[in-house]
């Protein structure tokens, strides 16, 4: 990305169609100039974790409220999901360096 100013920041946020926010709640990426993307390991997790509670919600349609005691009682609800495994290949696609969380 190409800015006249070079010195700003931003905040990325993503959201499923159910309204539920997928932005992780821990720092998810840093960038020093002219360095790539760094994502922490932990960031990319959590992003494929709600990614997958997201699947489940559309792909059984039940509502998000209450949804990890429902999948405890009923854990097939988590077969044959596969829609999570987008969040690595975007990472790649994108060229993100996914970096241990320290």
């Amino acid at each position: 990305m190409e800015c006249a100013d070079r010195d700003y920041h931003f905040d990325l946020s993503y959201v499923d169609e159910t309204g539920r926010t997928l932005t992780p709640c821990l720092p998810s990426a840093r960038q020093a100039p002219g360095q790539p993307l760094e994502l922490p390991s932990v960031a990319l997790a959590e992003a494929t974790h709600k990614a997958m509670l997201a699947e489940v919600v559309r792909q059984h349609n039940v509502t998000p409220q209450g949804l990890i005691s429902r999948l405890k009682k009923h854990p097939e609800l988590l077969d044959n999901l596969t829609e999570h495994q987008q969040v690595a290949a975007l990472a790649q696609a994108l060229k993100i360096t996914v970096v241990p969380y320290l």
